[in-house]
């Protein structure tokens, strides 16, 4: 089991595809070995997690705090300015897997399914074989997390969101996002994508909706690894805690996981 905390910067997002490249592909030289087959060793699976920063559509939701992002918002956000960024996106997901594209690509902070089918269209990535994984979420910005797969590599099995409820009075957050999968008919693998709760109005006051939030998400993989401790689990997201928060270890339990 991998828990793969990122705060913001691009560094562990690299370390995450090169670290579960080689888990990938060593799994599939166990798998030769045992059943003596003809796959490839060589074989290996990019990873990418990656906060887009408030990828929005340029329409005015009703049910959403979005108006900022709008024509006459705040922000003057466009029809052109989306489709640049879709482009900056494009780029980092391909130089993220050089010549070999990542199969995985978790993403947060996305509006709705629809602007991220517009960017698989617009830049090209749908034609190298990427779907998605999308679910609306309650965050009242319409702050989403979503997956990104080539999808003839990763066999999406199931997924769902897991609703993270902090109580009466508390403002509405993002779902988790599970999806299950079989990478390139070796093994299934379980992928869980986060976006935590900010620390916009100070880390200590904040600090007990990421640790509920952890807690969630232990209480879920526990429940996959009872049934099979051998599971494939990866959890990946912008966490908002640093690599030595104390959240990963009290919490996920980090200190039975691969750390990267």
């Amino acid at each position: 089991m991998s828990l793969l905390p990122s705060q913001s910067a691009r560094l562990p997002y690299l370390f995450l595809i090169l670290i579960f490249s080689s888990l990938l592909q060593l799994q599939a030289q166990e798998l030769n070995e045992a059943q003596d087959t003809c796959l490839s060793q060589e074989r290996t699976a990019g990873i990418l997690f990656y906060n887009v920063e408030n990828l929005f559509d340029v329409s005015n939701d009703s049910l959403k705090n979005d108006h900022e992002f709008t024509y006459l918002g705040l922000r003057r956000w466009t029809y052109g300015r989306m489709l640049d960024k879709f482009r900056k996106i494009n780029r980092v997901i391909l130089n993220a897997g050089k010549w070999s594209p990542p199969v995985l690509v978790g993403l947060c902070e996305v509006e709705n399914s629809w602007v991220l089918n517009r960017m698989l269209d617009e830049t090209g990535l749908r034609q190298l074989g990427y779907r998605l994984v999308h679910f609306d979420s309650p965050d009242e910005r319409g702050m989403d997390v979503a997956l990104l797969f080539l999808y003839e590599r990763f066999q999406v099995s199931g997924a769902e969101p897991i609703t993270v409820d902090f109580g009466p009075g508390e403002r509405t957050t993002r779902d988790v996002l599970y999806v299950k999968g079989v990478m390139d008919g070796l093994d299934t693998l379980h992928v869980l994508v986060n976006h935590w709760t900010s620390r916009y109005g100070g880390s200590a006051a904040t600090q007990w909706k990421r640790a509920y939030t952890a807690q969630q998400v232990r209480l879920f993989t526990d429940s996959l690894l009872a049934q099979n401790p051998r599971r494939l689990v990866v959890v990946m997201g912008d966490f908002n805690e640093p690599h030595h928060s104390g959240l990963f270890s009290e919490y996920l339990g980090a200190g039975r996981w691969k750390m990267v």
